[in-house]
């Protein structure tokens, strides 16, 4: 049922009816009207980011297209990619809200991703997730707040690897 869904997959399923009305009616004072929510139809909304922000839908912003590396090639032929997909804006703030305090603004620059799932040879999973951001600054933000989320949710610390401070394990 529902309720019985993890906090994450509930948010995910009530997002178009929670937010969704919101971004009708944006659509409808700033756009023009009942032709402005009419036209959503013929342009569809490419993100959670459109619905979340009706400007950025409004002035035409795009989500950035996130090429993923070819990792199978680079791994072997005995690693399956089983899912590829865009987790988007809401769902960012989804999973940060799960494990962050208070809730932040951390997804709020998103400017696209890609995440893929992968299979090792001996039943393992690999899951890389690349993330494109409005600005560095905005990268930073999630970063940190990432950081801070994973460690809440492993209980443990994360530093930096080698003489740089861009590497962290």
């Amino acid at each position: 049922s529902y309720l019985a869904a993890p906090s994450l997959l509930q948010q995910i399923i009530a997002f178009p009816y929670e937010i969704g009305p919101s971004f009708v009616a944006a659509l409808y004072q700033q756009g023009g009207g009942w032709g402005a929510v009419n036209q959503a139809y013929s342009r569809l909304p490419e993100s959670t980011e459109h619905i979340l922000h009706p400007g950025k839908y409004l002035e035409g912003e795009e989500p950035i297209a996130v090429p993923l590396p070819e990792l199978v090639e680079g791994l072997g032929d005995e690693w399956e990619m089983l899912w590829t997909t865009t987790l988007g804006e809401f769902f960012i703030f989804a999973y940060l809200e799960r494990w962050t305090e208070p809730v932040t603004a951390a997804a709020d620059g998103w400017g696209g991703d890609g995440y893929v799932l992968l299979r090792s040879p001996d039943d393992g999973n690999v899951l890389v997730w690349v993330l494109e951001w409005d600005t560095p600054e905005d990268a930073q933000e999630f970063f940190d707040t990432y950081r801070d989320a994973t460690e809440v949710r492993t209980d443990s610390r994360w530093g930096p690897d080698g003489e740089g401070a861009s590497d962290w394990l």
